[in-house]
């Protein structure tokens, strides 16, 4: 074949150079252009569940617990509640069933018209610590500055704690024991003991 001269080689060493730059700088384009799809997929995709979320919402329920329960079996609807309403520390030294019980009191008491704060005393003397100074601020959030509960709000004092659906028979038999000197009231230590028998520790 006819032999080139150093000028020929040199165009063609170019061309060459050239012709690799250009698919290099093909590929990084090819590269950034995947990127940007990339990201447009990401972006759609959250758009998308941002859009099945906004459908969920419409189902908000207060008494379950809002959007979040339309996500969630029936039950679990309480637990949600106290995880809502009672600080990470509280719920996480409870047991699954003491959390789902937690749930239900502070349903009750919001439903009430309890503040959270209200709530989380009762709940914390109850299934915490059982100490007396907890105790003692848990009968105040339920009974305010009163002595003791009268027999007649003795039904009410049982639902807002989760003993609901309760018969007369059964609420005086109830009421007996934990009117422990028959005054017809349940007293502070009473109401302990009460708080105590619903969550026995050790």
């Amino acid at each position: 074949g006819m032999s080139l001269g150093p000028d020929d080689q040199q165009v063609a060493a170019t061309q060459i150079q050239a012709h690799y730059r250009g698919h290099e700088a093909r590929t990084e384009l090819g590269q950034q252009y995947q990127a940007a799809s990339s990201i447009q997929a990401h972006y759609r995709g959250h758009a998308t569940r941002r859009k099945s979320f906004s459908n969920l919402r419409v189902k908000q329920d207060p008494s379950t617990g809002g959007w979040m329960a339309a996500l969630i079996p029936k039950d679990l609807g309480p637990t949600l509640t106290s995880v809502s309403v009672l600080d990470a520390e509280t719920t996480f030294k409870m047991t699954p069933h003491e959390r789902h019980r937690s749930g239900n009191i502070a349903a009750n008491m919001r439903e009430a018209g309890y503040t959270s704060e209200q709530i989380r005393m009762v709940c914390r003397a109850l299934f915490l610590t059982q100490s007396e100074p907890d105790m003692r601020k848990a009968w105040v959030s339920l009974v305010g500055d009163g002595t003791s509960v009268p027999k007649q709000s003795f039904r009410s004092l049982l639902g807002l704690l989760g003993t609901e659906d309760i018969d007369d028979a059964k609420l005086q038999e109830i009421f007996d024991v934990v009117d422990a000197d028959s005054s017809g009231g349940v007293e502070f230590d009473e109401f302990t003991k009460l708080l105590k028998s619903m969550n026995p520790k050790g």
